[in-house]
């Protein structure tokens, strides 16, 4: 599924009228990305790691579990191919729910799920 700018900056409206937080200046860049890799990326495996050896010394090919996940470091939400399985509401919510992140850093304002 691909979500136009329109989309994305409607969402950002929604979401700021609901929580309050200001609409970034620009958009998160999507991209679809397998799910051990977002496994990798969620667990700071390239950083650092000794932190959760068990996890980076997996290498299983596919993580089903990790749908979205947002990195504020370079502003990407990256999605699991996986997801395109669901019916479009749920994937929807997903990006909802990674905006909503996009949203809270461009504020100063962090949360973990």
């Amino acid at each position: 599924m691909i979500w136009p700018a329109e989309i994305l900056v409607s969402m950002m409206i929604w979401i700021s009228s609901i929580t309050g937080l200001p609409i970034p200046d620009s958009l998160p860049t999507i991209t679809y990305t397998d799910g051990y890799t977002m496994k990798r990326l969620l667990f700071g495996c390239d950083i650092d790691p000794k932190q959760y050896p068990e996890i980076c010394k997996n290498n299983e090919p596919t993580n089903e579990k990790t749908i979205g996940l947002y990195d504020h470091h370079k502003k990407v939400i990256h999605l699991n191919p996986y997801m395109n399985k669901y019916d479009p509401i749920v994937q929807n919510s997903v990006i909802v729910h990674e905006l909503v992140h996009h949203m809270q850093f461009a504020a100063n304002v962090p949360h973990r799920c």
